[in-house]
């Protein structure tokens, strides 16, 4: 750590000749003043992200920012300030890096146990991922209607029933396959401009996978005393089977460098959605004769859309456990609307319609996946 006790002084030129000026700059990780903030926040980054190496004995991330400060060392930033520098400044800031990094660069221990830690990278390419939690319709509604034809065209007797409506939270559980595109080199987030941070950090997504709901019922509308004669009762009901949700999105940054990644995930695509409709009953004017039945297995394609927060936890060391990727999120999809007809057995001229208009259903899901297929 830097001596508390130093203090920023004037410098000379190597020769003794010329005021140069008075560094404002001060390195926290070494106590060296610089002339450019930008090489004195360079400095900082580097040697701290080399001794987390250290710390946690990974040699590819240490071999890395050894290189990095190397390469950084010999450049020139002059032309990159907001407040320009002087040549002989310039000079003066290379070489107090270098001897920053003979004084206080860490060195990495041999051997450092253990070696074999956190081989996969906390943002690797693929995941796989368990989701679970529930789905329900937020406007869900519709309608029984019964057509009795026995007058002939033009004299039909129509019976509408919209009430008696209601939906239910369903149960939702799956596994999706993640395949994510993100900019490897944090450096530059740090150093760069705080756009330029968010913009290298924001990461891309693709991802899909199957989910079901076990058949739960969704939707159920009660009716009785449909249509004057047969008096028909029953239920119009909506049972989910499965989906396959396709969607691509993008992983906003909500954390900086050196903390542990969190990401405000957005997305949208389509879900191909399995859902059936069912409609059936009995008749009041015919107590002993057969009921109606009828069903509309659906699969249709529903525009998706969501949004949620990811977090990953990659400093597991030495437990035996994989890093692990956890969050919790919302989707709504948007269904469209389905009818469904049923012929009463006791009366041929009576038809019976169900119809479920179109939704939106929200699912609420947690998710905790294992990123696999690369390293950092």
């Amino acid at each position: 750590m830097p001596d508390a006790a130093a203090q920023v002084q004037p410098v000379s030129t190597a020769q003794g000749a010329g005021f140069v000026g008075i560094p404002q700059n001060t390195s926290r990780e070494t106590g060296i003043p610089f002339f450019s903030k930008r090489r004195a926040d360079t400095v900082d980054v580097i040697i701290a992200r080399a001794r987390k190496a250290v710390a946690a004995c990974e040699s590819n991330d240490y071999t890395y920012w050894k290189g990095r400060y190397e390469t950084e060392r010999d450049k020139k930033y002059s032309g990159e300030e907001s407040l320009p520098i002087t040549k002989e400044q310039e000079a003066r800031d290379m070489e107090n890096m270098l001897r920053a990094y003979k004084d206080n660069f860490p060195a990495y221990p041999t051997p450092c146990p253990p070696e074999s830690a956190a081989t996969d990278s906390p943002l690797g390419p693929w995941s796989a991922v368990l989701i679970g939690g529930g789905t329900v319709a937020l406007n869900g509604s519709g309608a029984i209607t019964g057509v009795d034809t026995f007058f002939g065209s033009g004299n039909f007797l129509i019976d509408n029933r919209s009430n008696g409506a209601s939906s239910s939270t369903v149960p939702m559980l799956g596994g999706r396959i993640r395949h994510t595109w993100q900019n490897q080199d944090t450096f530059n987030d740090v150093v760069g401009s705080s756009l330029t941070n968010f913009w290298r950090r924001t990461s891309f997504f693709v991802e899909s996978g199957a989910q079901t709901s076990f058949g739960a019922q969704s939707f159920l509308q009660s009716f009785s005393g449909v249509s004057g004669v047969p008096q028909g009762y029953g239920s119009n009901t909506v049972k989910e089977n499965f989906q396959i949700p396709v969607l691509i999105g993008v992983g906003l940054p909500l954390t900086g460098p050196g903390q542990p990644p969190v990401f405000l995930d957005l997305y949208g695509g389509i879900t191909l959605d399995s859902w059936s409709q069912t409609l059936q009953g009995r008749e009041a004017g015919a107590p002993g004769g057969a009921g109606f039945f009828n069903q509309n297995n659906r699969f249709t394609v529903d525009p998706t859309i969501g949004g949620g927060v990811r977090m990953v936890v990659s400093d597991i060391k030495g437990s035996g456990f994989p890093a692990l990727i956890v969050g919790v999120g919302a989707e709504l999809s948007f269904r469209p609307g389905s009818a469904v007809q049923a012929q009463s057995s006791n009366f041929p001229s009576e038809t019976y319609y169900g119809t479920v208009n179109a939704q939106a259903n929200l699912s609420i899901l947690a998710r905790i996946g294992i990123p696999f297929g690369g390293t950092r």
